[in-house]
């Protein structure tokens, strides 16, 4: 089924003007991700993006860390926090060159988890505030790559939490080099951060996300208008055309027939022909139904087929079918669409005519008197076979020759040939 080009291009946004509604937020976003990423579905756009959004929001977070590690003379933990940072911003740059996501977000966010833990195991195990960030790492899972990564961080951060537990009980004693005042200092900032973090994550995806979505919905809608418009239209024709259309299985199973078809089959509805086998009920002669599938899967159509059909009553009809054979991927008909055209007055004409021309002929044949047809330029198209009896000449021999050849020339004036 088609649609207009009008409703096309009402029902569907250009790309052009889906580019002038981008902010230079999102045409920055858009910079880090490849041709490939730029071009994918909503979905992976989205989460592609959100792993740029998350790199980046991570560096500050990692370069705080860094700098709160080296006061406090970690060096080691420092040099972990660096490499991270590192590795996060080579993810992101990934994105320009790969046309997947996955695996940038799946990194950037197993990152955050490592640190995390590895942070609090540097410091003060079970009591260190940077706890509270891995909350939000399944978020950032969920949103980045998809729910099976934020199960992953979900499992990882339950690990994390328990192993710092069972050192915690064992008796295990944590370097705890960040003092209890500092410490309150710093759960104060990580909640503060990380509520901001969250805020920023719903600003965007409530801010550029649900707007595209509404977006689509909106396209989707009046796509949804103009494709009823066009199933209406459809609906009419195929309901209101004189020939009757159907469409039907290869073993015989009929799906759609219109009005047109129940009215030469004598049936009031559908329902009646959907259950009637070709074969048995609708094929006169059942060689021709085997015939017609023969040809239409062999050539895939067949144009003006001309067999006999039974109607409900149990009358004999002559139609004319054209029809197509639509295949799958395999090559195997998966059904039969076409029309029919009920021809027999038509036949009763030509075999009226038939019989008329028979019995003239043989009227002209068996005539004692010389029959002539000439044509335009007065030669002899058609000589009665009287003519041997009357001048002596096979009547095949005088096609071609003008007729006036035969007319003495004193009549040859009056005649006018």
């Amino acid at each position: 089924m088609q649609l207009g080009d009008g409703e096309l291009l009402d029902a569907m946004m250009t790309e052009k003007e889906a580019r002038q509604k981008r902010n230079r937020l999102q045409r920055a976003i858009n910079w880090y991700l490849s041709e490939g990423l730029r071009k994918a579905g909503l979905d992976v756009r989205r989460r592609s993006r959100f792993v740029v959004i998350i790199g980046f929001l991570t560096v500050p977070f990692y370069g705080v860390l860094v700098q709160q590690l080296l006061a406090h003379g970690l060096k080691v933990p420092a040099l972990v926090a660096t490499c991270a940072a590192g590795i996060t911003l080579l993810s992101v740059l990934s994105l320009r060159f790969f046309k997947s996501h996955i695996v940038p977000g799946t990194v950037i966010c197993g990152l955050i988890s490592f640190v995390i833990f590895y942070q609090a195991l540097a410091d003060a195990g079970l009591n260190d505030p940077i706890l509270y960030w891995s909350a939000l790492v399944p978020l950032a899972a969920a949103l980045a790559v998809g729910p099976r990564l934020a199960v992953i961080c979900v499992i990882l951060n339950i690990a994390g939490v328990v192993t710092l537990y069972l050192l915690t009980v064992s008796g295990y004693s944590f370097p705890s080099v960040t003092q209890p005042s500092e410490l309150s200092f710093s759960a104060l900032l990580s909640i503060s951060t990380a509520t901001l973090f969250a805020l920023i994550w719903g600003w965007f995806y409530e801010g550029h996300t649900l707007k595209e979505l509404k977006e689509l919905n909106s396209r989707l809608s009046r796509f949804r208008e103009a494709l009823a418009r066009s199933e209406e239209r459809y609906r009419s024709l195929f309901d209101n055309v004189p020939l009757g259309v159907y469409r039907s299985e290869p073993n015989g199973g009929i799906v759609m027939v219109n009005p047109a078809l129940m009215e030469l089959l004598g049936y009031d509805s559908a329902e009646g022909i959907e259950d009637l086998v070709p074969e048995r009920d609708i094929y006169a002669y059942p060689e021709q139904r085997k015939h017609f599938r023969n040809r239409i899967e062999k050539d895939g159509q067949v144009q003006q087929f001309s067999t006999v059909w039974k109607r409900r009553d149990g009358a004999h009809i002559h139609v004319r079918e054209n029809a197509r054979a639509v295949f799958d991927k395999d090559g195997n008909a998966v059904f039969y669409e076409g029309t029919v055209e009920d021809v027999t007055a038509q036949r009763k004409v030509q075999q009226a005519l038939r019989k008329s021309e028979e019995r003239f002929r043989s009227l002209v044949q068996h005539a004692s008197d010389i029959i002539t047809v000439l044509d335009g330029d007065g030669k002899i198209v058609y000589m009665s076979p009287s003519i041997k009896k009357v001048l002596g000449y096979e009547s095949e021999s005088l096609i071609g020759r003008k007729a006036i050849e035969f007319i003495h020339p004193d009549d040859q004036e009056t005649i006018g040939l």
